[in-house]
């Protein structure tokens, strides 16, 4: 996604860069295990990117203070319905007013992993192991 705060040098090598990071989403796959393999979008607008999920469930991470928690949010949701889920984690220096409103209209649930703000890398595999432990069977 070619959000607001994105950096631009990453934004502009995201064509070149998608056929490694398809090769390297097949590779995980296979390590892990995995049935299916992660899906990688092309570049969008925030509009379009959050507009465009099925998923049941939508996550957006936020560093915002008053965020409800990630377990408050998971907590509040349907896990029956969790089929499918989509994560959304924002660029180094955060969604935009604008982009949060979007996500919202779009069925994203604002959550928090803390009161530290990680890293984007970071805070992609502390979210994911979150998502995995919640919505795993008992």
């Amino acid at each position: 996604m070619a959000a607001s705060r994105s950096e631009k040098g990453l934004l502009a090598a995201a064509a070149k860069r998608s056929q490694r990071w398809q090769k390297i989403l097949l590779e995980s796959s296979q390590q892990s295990r995995r049935l299916r393999v992660p899906q990688l979008d092309e570049l969008a607008n925030p509009l379009k990117a959050f507009a465009g999920q099925s998923s049941n469930y939508c996550l957006m991470l936020s560093e915002r203070s008053d965020a409800p928690s990630i377990r408050a949010t998971l907590n509040s949701l349907d896990r029956a319905k969790a089929a499918s889920a989509t994560l959304a984690i924002g660029p180094e220096g955060g969604w935009t007013d604008d982009e949060l409103a979007t996500a919202r209209a779009a069925g994203f649930h604002e959550a928090s992993l803390g009161q530290r703000i990680l890293r984007t890398e970071t805070a992609v595999i502390a979210a994911l192991a979150t998502l995995n432990f919640a919505l795993s069977p008992e």
